[in-house]
């Protein structure tokens, strides 16, 4: 089963899984950084909300 909870659409054509998530930035345009180092761009609309999201989120340590 899918846990609704651990994602959150960051573009019109992106959903994000905050499981491979590593970072964030708005350094020269918004973006999720993957744990491989992919960068995902999130919308301007979204950024404020993303950003909410994952402060909000307790992530837990390995």
């Amino acid at each position: 089963m899918i846990d609704n909870d651990s994602f959150f659409r960051i573009h019109k054509s992106l959903l994000m899984n905050v499981n491979y998530l590593n970072g964030f930035s708005s350094y020269e345009g918004f973006f999720a950084v993957l744990k491989d180092g992919t960068r995902l761009s999130i919308s301007r609309r979204k950024f404020m909300d993303f950003r909410s999201w994952v402060k909000g989120y307790s992530f837990s340590l390995d």
